[in-house]
């Protein structure tokens, strides 16, 4: 990343590994043969399948079923062990053929959940681009992820959010709004009160000036203002704020 990143506002792998998993934990060999050859199994399976050219749904949709059942049973210190071996099967060669899998794999911008991925999983324009240089099985696999659970779940928090904004705006004249770790701020995109400028300003404080930047110029400077800033620096009261109606925070892990 082009940001020095303070551990504390954005997940990075190192942080999300030490809060999962701690220190390495005692695991039991015959239990670990037993979980790699289970790994091995399902990971074999969903290959073959997309080796036959499958339906990529059923395939994703199976595979994530099986590793989440896995998981759970295996327990935190060997599924730190089984990780690498997933992440290195040929399998990969397929999945990551899917937009959506690459950039969470990936992490282009150093941390885990940036506003791009979640661009991603909205179906927003302006992940088109991406979208479209996708393979077509990327794009089929892609249909099946973005509208996975999780994600319909992440597009319906961003409208909930608006209507959030909404009701303070309908029942607090010049209302005055915080958005902490704020990405793309797309939920501005749904407020209708924001569109008929029924407030008097919409903080969005992110500590990514790519997405400081993303927020400048896809809302109106007189009402959003973006300030660059962290988790960290709002606790120690680094920012002269003011106060607010609403105050939220909508990153992935807060």
């Amino acid at each position: 990343p082009k940001f020095k990143l303070d551990d504390q506002s954005a997940i990075t792998p190192e942080l999300a590994n030490k809060a999962l998993f701690g220190e390495q934990l005692e695991t039991n060999p015959g239990q670990l043969t037993a979980f790699k050859g289970q790994l091995a199994i399902i990971l074999a399976i969903a290959h073959s399948e997309f080796v036959l050219s499958l339906a990529a749904e059923k395939i994703v949709g199976r595979l994530a079923h099986n590793l989440h059942n896995l998981r759970s049973q295996a327990g935190p210190a060997i599924w730190k062990l089984l990780i690498p071996i997933a992440q290195q099967h040929p399998l990969q060669e397929y999945l990551l053929q899917d937009p959506f899998t690459k950039w969470s794999f990936e992490k282009p911008r150093g941390y885990s959940g940036d506003a791009t991925l979640l661009d991603i999983y909205y179906q927003h324009s302006s992940a088109n681009e991406i979208i479209d240089r996708a393979t077509p099985l990327g794009k089929e696999i892609y249909a099946y992820t973005s509208n996975a659970a999780s994600s319909v779940a992440g597009r319906e928090r961003r409208d909930i959010l608006a209507q959030y904004v909404d009701r303070v705006c309908s029942e607090k004249h010049a209302a005055e709004i915080l958005s902490i770790a704020c990405g793309h701020l797309r939920e501005s995109e749904k407020s209708e009160a924001l569109a008929r400028g029924d407030l008097k300003r919409w903080v969005a404080l992110d500590q990514d000036p790519q997405s400081i930047v993303t927020v400048m110029q896809n809302n109106p400077a007189d009402i959003v203002k973006p300030i660059q800033g962290s988790v960290r620096g709002l606790l120690r009261r680094s920012y002269n704020l003011g106060s607010f109606d609403l105050v939220y925070a909508s990153g992935l892990f807060d």
